[in-house]
């Protein structure tokens, strides 16, 4: 049982780090970031998918996990291509 709970744990890992390379990817598209930041996050979800499916291979928490990080990129994708909102603060002086 230890074991899967560890493979859960790389699991969420890899959701947010795939959630961090979409929010990068939008920015490479925007001319905005260098290539090596992508590569780091395409190495740290490599590596965390490769434990995952490491010994059983296609289950339950692999597909869920593969699901969940490609949800997570585009999140990430879409959350940095909207605009933000800027909130005007007015100091109202007497």
């Amino acid at each position: 049982m230890p074991i899967q709970l560890l493979r859960v744990a790389l699991g969420i890992l890899a959701v947010f780090f795939a959630y961090a390379l979409g929010r990068v990817a939008a920015r490479l598209l925007r001319n905005n970031q260098p290539y090596s930041k992508a590569l780091t996050w395409v190495l740290r979800i490599s590596v965390c998918l490769l434990a995952v499916f490491w010994r059983r291979g296609f289950d339950a928490i692999s597909i869920a996990t593969l699901a969940l990080a490609a949800m997570g990129i585009a999140a990430g994708v879409i959350v940095e291509q909207r605009p933000r909102q800027v909130e005007e603060i007015h100091l109202f002086r007497e």
